[in-house]
């Protein structure tokens, strides 16, 4: 597998703004074709309709991702809405979907602007054969990235058929912070109903979504607390070795009691707060971490700090 990254800025890349499809667009040139001198990243796109269509990954499982873009909701053009499918047989034809309809009907929403027009917005994505992240200078907050991904996560479980997992905005055509869940610490214990996480079965491979809470290393912040951002408050660096702190993000549900599930592929908390650094930021890892590089985008919706890991260096199952 080989993790690639995507920007707004490269040459001949796909341009994102309030219009209907071109989430479409740009996931087609990101996952399935390329743009170029950008190779795409190993997906197929087996089902379209209307400005919507379905992607599936090309290694692992497989799953699907069934996204309509076609200005679906209040908020039309500014956002798409997304689900996935383990099984699909035709656009928006499938079965064991996350989340269930009975826990969004309307599947989870990818905010592409905060107007319903032709007004082009920067964005980044990240992927591999199996996981992408998508992050959208929408418009909402000033220099504030919205998040999305939707892919496999490493499971600390042997045979997991459930190890997909989506994440999208919890309220449609809403511009608050709030409505953002890619970054935020999210205590399973305390997942309120509304929480837009998903992963596509439980521990013993039943089937049926599972909402998921995501936690990184409660130790890095001053006041821990269910719903905080992720960023961190140790002084940068580290007084005691000079070093710069990150930790990897673990799955959580309370399905089948309090489980630990796994691990967010190349997603991390960074320990430090944010305005240690500069949006764009990249650096290296030493120790354990060595031979991994990571990109900061600076900032998330709710004054965190997202850290993407940039080498082909994801964990697999």
């Amino acid at each position: 597998m080989t993790v690639r990254l995507y920007r707004s800025t490269d040459g001949s890349a796909p341009t994102l703004s309030g219009t209907a499809g071109d989430l479409i667009n740009l996931l087609d040139k990101c996952l399935v074709s390329g743009y170029g001198s950008s190779t795409a990243a190993g997906w197929t796109k087996p089902y379209t309709s209307t400005n919507a269509a379905a992607f599936r990954p090309g290694l692992g499982l497989q799953y699907y991702i069934n996204i309509d873009d076609n200005g679906p909701g209040a908020g039309t053009g500014k956002e798409a809405r997304a689900a996935g499918y383990e099984i699909m047989t035709a656009y928006a034809t499938g079965s064991n979907l996350f989340p269930t309809a009975t826990q969004s009907a309307t599947g989870t929403f990818v905010r592409k602007s905060n107007t319903a027009d032709a007004t082009t917005r920067a964005w980044i994505v990240v992927a591999d054969e199996m996981t992408f992240y998508l992050f959208i200078l929408s418009g909402d907050v000033a220099n504030a990235y919205t998040g999305f991904t939707f892919g496999e996560f490493y499971s600390y479980k042997s045979m997991d058929f459930g190890r997909y997992v989506i994440i999208g905005r919890v309220v449609e055509n809403s511009a608050t912070a709030g409505s953002e869940q890619m970054d935020l610490t999210q205590d399973a214990d305390a997942l309120a109903s509304s929480v837009s996480s998903y992963i596509a079965r439980d521990h013993q491979n039943n089937v049926g979504a599972v909402q998921i809470g995501k936690v990184g290393n409660q130790s890095f912040l001053s006041s821990p607390a269910n719903g905080s951002a992720l960023a961190g408050a140790i002084a940068y660096t580290n007084p005691a070795n000079s070093k710069l702190f990150i930790a990897p993000v673990d799955i959580t549900h309370t399905v089948g009691g309090n489980t630990k599930r796994g691990r967010m592929r190349g997603f991390w908390h960074v320990g430090h707060a944010i305005s240690n650094f500069t949006n764009g930021d990249t650096f290296s890892g030493t120790g354990d971490l060595a031979g991994k590089t990571f990109l900061l985008i600076k900032q998330s919706m709710n004054a965190g700090i997202y850290c993407i890991e940039t080498s082909t260096t994801w964990e697999n199952n």
